[in-house]
C-alpha cells in the first residue's frame, strides 16, 4: 500500500503517515517496494508502496498431539515459512523426556532460522486434550 493512501484510510495527516512509516522503516519492520513501471495515463510521481518486511520477525509454533510434534515458523507477515512433523511415541514419555524432546526440536528448527529473520517474537505452544491446572 502507498504512504498517501494510509493516512485517508486511517483517519491521520500525511505528516503523521511519514513519520511513523520513517521509525518503522528505521527498525526494519517495513521496507518498501520499487515502484511500478507501468502506469496507465498516471500523472507525476509513482506511488512507492510499503509493504511489512518478512524477515523482521518470526515464532516458532509447536502443536504437541499424541504420538507427534508439528512445529511451524510464521514470519512477520504471518506466511508459514518452514514446517516439520515429527513422529514420537508420547505414551511412555516422563516430564523430563517430553521437555527434552521439546527443547531439542525447538533448538533445531531455531538455530536453522535464525539467520533468516531479525528477531524471535516468541514460542507459542499448543497441546491437544485436557491439561489439568492442578498437576499438568
Amino acid at each position: 500500500m502507498a504512504r498517501v493512501d494510509l493516512g485517508p484510510m486511517n483517519g491521520i495527516s500525511s505528516a503523521t503517515v511519514t513519520s511513523i512509516t520513517a521509525e518503522l522503516l528505521s527498525q526494519g519492520l517495513i521496507s518498501e517496494r520499487p515502484p511500478e513501471t507501468s502506469r496507465s495515463g498516471g500523472r507525476g510521481r509513482p506511488k512507492t508502496l510499503i509493504q511489512l518486511n518478512p524477515e523482521a520477525a518470526c515464532v516458532i509454533c509447536v502443536k504437541v498431539s499424541i504420538n507427534e510434534i508439528q512445529i511451524v515458523v510464521g514470519d512477520f507477515t504471518g506466511q508459514i515459512r518452514h514446517s516439520t512433523l515429527h513422529s514420537l511415541t508420547t505414551l511412555p514419555l516422563t516430564l523430563e523426556e517430553l521437555c527434552a524432546t521439546l527443547e531439542e526440536k525447538i533448538e533445531a528448527i531455531r538455530a536453522d532460522v535464525v539467520g533468516t529473520y531479525h528477531h524471535l517474537a516468541g514460542i507459542c505452544l499448543a497441546v491437544q486434550g485436557v491439561v489439568s491446572p492442578n498437576n499438568g
